[in-house]
């Protein structure tokens, strides 16, 4: 879901503004964080009706390093290992969690990032409620005040490099990210039907890992995956089908071909996380090994992301998906009774 700021999150280095800004300087306005003052070489600015300042004065104060990409003019605003990445002009910043492999929010800003007198300037409260901090605003002595849980200071020099990559790489596709947020993504919509007659239904995201939706699709579309079973189950991780018939026989090495593993750990973007519901597909140590079997995640699975490739989600289905990822198996994780699938169904 994507959240309403109220204003713009910016920040960087020393750069000159290539358009005007109409902006009043405002220099009896005064920023306390946890009840100190904040000291700025540039006094704050009123754009847009939002309270601005130089982006190292608050995110400093905020126990936040900040790095500058020229390439892109993007900023990242690192803090307790989230990646909040903003670039100059842009109305959608997001948070990149978990080793900076997977979306954790998008946020619609009402002002893009802006340079103003060679300051890279950013709304206090904006920033404030992206760190989960509580903003006040005292109009007598017009002075914003900051209450916020300090985080132990973190030095990310080490990994500049490393982070200007994931911001690249979400820069190259800021847009379907930020569709995605908002809903208006391509999608492919379908259904998993049980022998049982219960269904889970999902929907799918080409934009974001193309080659595996389409082989999906065929798949499913060709029958391959009509009377399979979920032939690996493990609570609260995953139910995994696509490579056996109710008879134990494999389906696999002789009737689907590899696909191209769509993970950021094998040099695609893919930021999608493996929470609850997940899509995502199975393989071996080898990334491209990819070819039917698929599963689905009972509950969030952080050490996936980046590994595999997500593809969609299924939806509404949890206490299915748990209940069959809850039955009694074998030493290998095999039901002792197995579900079918009858078909999966392409809408």
């Amino acid at each position: 879901m994507i959240k309403r700021i109220l204003s713009v999150i910016s920040a960087a280095a020393l750069l000159s503004s290539p358009a005007a800004v109409f902006a009043e300087t405002n220099n009896d306005i005064s920023i306390l964080v946890n009840g100190t003052k904040i000291e700025t070489d540039t006094a704050p600015v009123i754009i847009n009706g939002r309270t601005m300042v130089p982006v190292r004065a608050i995110a400093e104060n905020l126990g936040c390093d900040v790095i500058w990409d020229e390439t892109d003019q993007g900023i990242i605003v690192c803090r307790d290992f989230h990646l909040y990445t903003f670039w100059i002009g842009y109305d959608t910043s997001f948070d990149i969690y978990d080793n900076a492999v997977v979306l954790e929010n998008t946020y619609s800003l009402e002002s893009a990032p802006i340079i103003i007198n060679d300051r890279t300037m950013l709304p206090v409260r904006a920033v404030a409620e992206m760190m989960n901090a509580e903003v006040g605003w005292d109009d007598a002595t017009r002075t914003v005040s900051i209450n916020v849980e300090q985080s132990e200071p973190y030095d990310y020099s080490a990994f500049t490099d490393s982070i200007t990559t994931y911001e690249s790489a979400l820069y190259s596709e800021r847009d379907k990210y930020k569709a995605l947020a908002l809903g208006s993504a391509d999608t492919v919509t379908g259904c998993i039907v049980l022998e049982t007659g219960e269904t889970m239904d999902f929907v799918l995201y080409p934009e974001f890992a193309e080659q595996t939706v389409n082989n999906f699709i065929s798949l499913a579309k060709s029958g391959f995956y009509n009377n399979t079973i979920f032939h690996r189950v493990i609570e609260d991780f995953v139910i995994q089908g696509g490579g056996f018939f109710k008879s134990g026989d494999d389906i696999i090495t002789k009737e689907a071909d590899t696909i191209r593993g769509e993970f950021l750990a094998n040099g695609y973007i893919n930021f999608l996380p493996h929470t609850a519901g997940a899509l995502s597909m199975a393989r071996t140590n080898d990334p491209d090994s990819a070819s039917s079997q698929f599963f689905i995640c009972d509950g969030a699975c952080p050490s996936l992301n980046g590994q595999y490739a997500v593809f969609g989600y299924v939806l509404d289905s949890g206490e299915l998906i748990h209940e069959l990822a809850s039955a009694e198996t074998d030493e290998n994780d095999m039901p002792l009774n197995s579900v079918a699938i009858k078909e999966i169904i392409i809408n």
